[in-house]
C-alpha cells in the first residue's frame, strides 16, 4: 500500500469518527459501502492479473517442451 493510500485511509477514518460524534450517520455509511465496493473491485482485478500471469507461465512452459 503506498503512502497516498495510507493518508486517504487515515482521513477517511477521521471523517467517519467526526461524523459519528456529530450524529451524522449517512456519511459514514456511504463511505463504508463505497470503501468495501472499491476494495472488492481491487481484489477481483488483482486475482485476474494473477490468473493471467499463471496462464502465461503455463503457456510458456508447454511451448518449451513441444
Amino acid at each position: 500500500m503506498n503512502i497516498l493510500a495510507k493518508v486517504l485511509l487515515g482521513l477517511g477514518i477521521l471523517t467517519i469518527i467526526a461524523s459519528l460524534i456529530k450524529g451524522n450517520w449517512i456519511l459514514p455509511i456511504a463511505l463504508t459501502i463505497f470503501g468495501l465496493i472499491f476494495f472488492a473491485d481491487f481484489k477481483l482485478k488483482e486475482k485476474k492479473e494473477i490468473n493471467r500471469l499463471t496462464d502465461k507461465i503455463l503457456e510458456f512452459h508447454k511451448s518449451e517442451y513441444e
